[in-house]
């Protein structure tokens, strides 16, 4: 999982990754927090619903790139304790949001 990255990423079949769900893949709508756009929480909310809730999953081995923790640092998103609201249409309070960005 890299949601940092933006364009095509033709090393990553050389190294050998199965699948790689980029920024594309993600499909994240929400407000953009900074350059990278995609908060952690819900790369992680997804990786979740689309991946580790499958029934018929086979044992993952997953690389996860963060990207919240990268510079620029800022702005940070807030927390959303209710993970059900991550990948909906108002992930996060109004004023939480405001006061992030």
């Amino acid at each position: 999982m890299f949601p940092g990255i933006k364009l095509d990423w033709p090393e990553g079949a050389a190294l050998g990754f199965e699948r790689i769900l980029d920024a594309r893949a993600l499909a994240y709508r929400g407000p953009a927090f900074g350059w990278w756009t995609i908060p952690d929480q819900y790369s992680l909310e997804v990786l979740h619903q689309r991946e580790i809730m499958r029934p018929d999953r086979r044992p993952l081995f997953v690389t996860f790139a963060s990207i919240m923790s990268h510079w620029p640092f800022g702005p940070t998103p807030p927390y959303q304790p209710d993970w059900s609201r991550v990948t909906g249409p108002a992930p996060f309070a109004p004023g939480a949001l405001a006061k992030a960005l």
